[in-house]
């Protein structure tokens, strides 16, 4: 890996440290009896569950922590697996994973008939492609794609689907409850394009497994007073990560189903039961009277599986099509940026390399005039030079209303003004 490399990937993790979560997935699949998930643990060589050094995490969520991860480790395989048996009864040959993780499945896939496209962010695919090419042969590289998106920005999801034919199966993964509201209804935009396009549908256990994970760590943790999710959150705001509020996992399960159908899909359950295999590796971790109740909690689960209508309010503030691109230029020692397109996962670490870049640097002042979108990456980066310059030093001007109201309803109008 060059210096430049290098440099990328450290800002790419800085702008997106919400990435960091996926590797305890290949560690728990290997753990779990995945050759393939071992063989590409024993070159990325993740020891352990990523942790900030100098994140201060609860006292009690550090003694519960290995309770905990069994709770997880389950979850995590049953919904590998049954997804992947998903995929092979459902009579679609193209799988979009949408994020792919470090997972093993486009090796698992490799050979059989299948072409796998594994798409995540762009610090996952650095360090992930590399390793997973080791192992794939010239011609499994024909069916087998790895690339890096922003589930945001439709170019980059499409562009990434080189070869593509027929009907997709999209899955997405434990995804879904790090988007602000914005930003999911982007997805689910870009979603309903490209299967407007291609045919297939979508699937997630995102909302059901974010109901059903209380219940299982309810099982494991007898004696925990909080929930599960409260340590789980509490956890994240220690690593300066954190979980947004967006309607898809809203208490009220109406309020869901209509957003669902105000995004111009079909929703109907499928019943999870039938995918999962009859024995769950993590489950020979828990004790006997846990098992059997566990078990049930899994297959009481339903896939939400999400067909697109030709119609739906689907063209409403969507952004897409202009690149990100930046100007700048110095005075004295005010840095002043003009931003164009799109600052998401994808282009704000461009932003926060200029800015780092330049030395002695009192005030920065952003011209938004034809800034179409921020995503939470972006906010992200613009809170990271805020905080980087004296009090008064940063402004922001010519924000257009659709930018303005991501500001406003995530919050950062009022800090970044202030």
């Amino acid at each position: 890996m060059s210096h430049e490399e290098s440099k990328l990937t450290i800002l790419r993790r800085e702008v997106n440290p919400v990435f960091l979560t996926a590797r305890s997935c290949l560690r728990i699949s290997a753990k779990n009896g995945d050759a393939k998930a071992q063989k590409l643990l024993d070159v990325l060589k993740f020891d352990s569950i990523h942790t900030d050094k100098d994140a201060k995490f609860p006292k009690e969520f550090e003694n519960i922590q290995k309770q905990l991860m069994l709770g997880f480790s389950v979850i995590i395989e049953m919904r590998f697996e049954a997804t992947e048996n998903y995929l092979r009864h459902s009579g679609i040959h193209q799988l979009m994973d949408l994020p792919c993780g470090y997972t093993s499945r486009g090796l698992r896939l490799a050979g059989k008939n299948f072409r796998y496209y594994g798409f995540d962010l762009p610090a996952v695919i650095d360090e992930f492609l590399p390793a997973v090419t080791n192992f794939l042969s010239p011609d499994d590289m024909k069916s087998i794609h790895y690339s890096s998106v922003d589930a945001t920005n439709y170019d980059s999801l499409r562009n990434a689907l080189k070869g593509a034919e027929g009907e997709i199966l999209i899955t997405t993964e434990g995804l879904l409850m790090y988007f602000t509201q914005q930003e999911l209804e982007e997805v689910f935009r870009n979603i309903h394009k490209i299967l407007g396009e291609f045919g297939g549908r979508w699937i997630t256990l995102d909302r059901q497994l974010a109901i059903k994970t209380d219940e299982i760590q309810k099982v494991i943790l007898e004696n925990s007073p909080e929930s599960s999710s409260e340590i789980v959150r509490k956890s994240f705001k220690a690593s300066s990560l954190d979980i947004p509020d967006n309607v898809l996992f809203a208490e009220d399960e109406a309020k869901t189903r209509k957003f669902i159908s105000d995004m111009g899909f079909d929703l109907t359950l499928e019943p999870v039961k039938k995918y999962i295999p009859e024995r769950l590796h993590s489950l020979d971790e828990l004790p006997d009277e846990h098992k059997s109740a566990i078990r049930r909690i899994l297959e009481s689960m339903c896939y939400y599986v999400m067909t697109p209508r030709r119609t739906g309010s689907l063209n409403a503030n969507h952004s897409e099509g202009k690149k990100f691109s930046l100007r700048y230029g110095i005075i004295g020692g005010t840095l002043k940026f003009t931003l164009s397109g799109r600052l998401d996962t994808i282009s704000a670490p461009e932003l926060l390399d200029t800015f780092r870049s330049k030395h002695d640097i009192q005030n920065v002042e952003l011209d938004m005039h034809d800034l179409d979108y921020i995503s939470s990456a972006g906010l992200r980066v613009l809170l990271i030079i805020y905080k980087a310059l004296p009090a008064g030093g940063f402004k922001m001007q010519n924000i257009k209303p659709a930018v303005q109201e991501i500001l406003e309803t995530t919050g950062f109008d009022s800090i970044l003004r202030g």
